[in-house]
C-alpha cells in the first residue's frame, strides 16, 4: 500500500503540474496540489474515527474543500484545475484499488481498477478531440475533466447504496450542471 500511495502521489503531482504549467507558476500548482492532498488526508484521519463507512466521502469533501479554498487564494481557473485534478486523482486512485484487488482478492476491486482505466482513457480521448464536437460551442478547457467526473461518479451510483447513492446522484447531477455551465461560458 505504501508503495502504491507513493507511486500515486507522485504520478498526481506530476500529471497536475503537467496540466497546469503553462498557464501558472510551478509554486501556485505545487501548492495547490499538496493543500489538496493535506484536504484528502485530514478527510482520511478525521474518517477513520468518526465516519469508517464513509471514508471515500469524507476525504473527497475535505480534499473538495481545500481545493475549493486553494484556488479561491490562489486565484487559479475553476475548470481548468477540476480537470487537472480529474486526471491527477485517477492514476493514485487505480493504483489503489488494484493494491486492494490484489491484497484481499476482491473482484470488486479489480474491476474497480479496469473503470478507473477507462475513464483515464476517456479523459485522454475527450481531451483530444473536445474542440470537434459541434455541439460544445464555448471550446473552453475543463469539458474533459468534467464529463469524466460526470461518468465516474453516474458508475459509482450504480455500485452505491443508501446516503451514499444520493451523494453519487448529488455529483452526477452537479456534473451536470456544470457541464451546461461550461458549454455556455464566454471567457
Amino acid at each position: 500500500m505504501l508503495i502504491a500511495n507513493f507511486l500515486g502521489i507522485t504520478l498526481y503531482l506530476y500529471l497536475f503540474w503537467k496540466r497546469l504549467k503553462e498557464d501558472y507558476a510551478p509554486e501556485k500548482v505545487f501548492n495547490l496540489a499538496v493543500l489538496v492532498l493535506a484536504g484528502v488526508l485530514i478527510g482520511k484521519i478525521v474518517s477513520v474515527y468518526f465516519a469508517v463507512n464513509y471514508q471515500f466521502w469524507v476525504s473527497f469533501a475535505s480534499g473538495f474543500i481545500f481545493y475549493l479554498a486553494g484556488i479561491y487564494r490562489m486565484k487559479i481557473n475553476f475548470f481548468e484545475s477540476l480537470d487537472a485534478i480529474t486526471v491527477s486523482y485517477l492514476p493514485w486512485i487505480s493504483l489503489l484499488f488494484l493494491t486492494d484487488a490484489v491484497k484481499e482478492r476482491s473482484l470488486y476491486n479489480f474491476l474497480a481498477f479496469w473503470v478507473c482505466l477507462v475513464l483515464i482513457f476517456i479523459y485522454f480521448f475527450l481531451n483530444a478531440n473536445y474542440k470537434k464536437f459541434t455541439w460544445y460551442k464555448s471550446g473552453r478547457i475543463g469539458f474533459s475533466g468534467v464529463v469524466t467526473l460526470f461518468l465516474a461518479f453516474l458508475v459509482k451510483s450504480f455500485v452505491s447504496t443508501g446516503i451514499e447513492l444520493y451523494f453519487s446522484l448529488a455529483l452526477v447531477f452537479s456534473s451536470l450542471v456544470l457541464l451546461f455551465v461550461l458549454s455556455y461560458a464566454k471567457d
